[in-house]
């Protein structure tokens, strides 16, 4: 994992647990399982539509479509549970 995936990643799961949604997408994240690549792939889709290239949907994108960026995004958001 580059430096720049790290800092994406801490980035998303520090968002997701202000929300107050941390442990709900990790549940969610670890039951989707292979369906985060598909989910991505829609994310590529959409974003010209929504008019948000290279911004934050890009970002959730670039997690979505690597199982091990998810992975690890499931690890920060459980650390950031305790």
């Amino acid at each position: 994992m580059t430096v720049e995936d790290r800092d994406l990643n801490e980035r998303v799961a520090a968002r997701l647990s202000r929300a107050g949604v941390g442990s709900a997408a990790a549940f969610l994240l670890e039951a989707a399982g292979p369906l985060t690549v598909l989910a991505a792939q829609v994310g590529y889709l959409v974003e010209p539509l929504l008019g948000d290239s290279g911004g934050t949907l890009n970002s959730w994108v670039r997690i979505l479509e690597d199982p091990r960026k998810v992975r690890d995004l499931v690890v920060s958001l459980r650390e950031e549970r305790t």
